[in-house]
């Protein structure tokens, strides 16, 4: 099974910017006012920027919960995508086999690929095992050894990260009771710039 032999980009630190930077650092995008790669800081800024903004809710059977928002929230990566005129191909499926081959087929064409996954159900966050909390979240896999094998990661560490193929696929369908749904994004080539 595939992996970019040539991967080396783990210097995003957050969900969206850090799985793009990261991405298009690999496929050799540079900004044109600095012919480096995107920082996070200007794809933060591109996505909306810093807000400030704070919302509380309570659910039964857990404390009541602030929460304060520092970045815009609404869909970041899509804000992204639009403004730098980044051409994205959207694969999805409720079949879990499909899903595996998009993932396989992205990978094969030289692209890593942004999935969503939820960060309860990723071992490396170390979260609690909550039947009722769950948080879709991009991460870039680089690496698909197979389902009992290893899928390879850049999630907001400086190091490479690791799952079972059974791990991600049980972190890419968590919100559909059971079922699996999967979402590749990825920036393609080339790019309009």
């Amino acid at each position: 099974m595939p992996e970019l032999s040539k991967y080396d980009q783990f210097q995003g630190l957050h969900w969206e910017t850090g799985s793009l930077r990261n991405s298009l650092a690999y496929q050799g995008v540079a900004a044109p006012h600095t012919g480096q790669p995107y920082s996070e800081a200007m794809l933060l800024g591109v996505s909306g920027g810093i807000v400030m903004g704070y919302f509380t809710f309570a659910y039964q059977g857990y404390d009541p919960q602030v929460q304060i928002l520092t970045r815009n929230t609404f869909d970041p990566l899509q804000k992204i995508y639009e403004r730098l005129e980044i051409q994205i191909k959207v694969h999805q499926t409720a079949s879990p086999d499909k899903g595996v081959k998009n993932l396989v087929d992205v990978i094969k064409a030289d692209l890593p690929a942004i999935v969503y996954a939820d960060v309860f159900s990723l071992p490396y966050n170390a979260l609690p095992d909550n039947k009722g909390m769950w948080a879709m979240y991009p991460i870039l896999v680089y690496g698909f050894s197979g389902s009992a094998e290893l899928v390879s990661i850049a999630d907001r560490a400086r190091v490479p990260l690791t799952v079972t193929g059974e791990e991600l696929a049980m972190a890419r369908g968590r919100t559909k009771k059971n079922k699996y749904w999967f979402l590749y994004k990825f920036p393609v080539s080339n790019l309009n710039y």
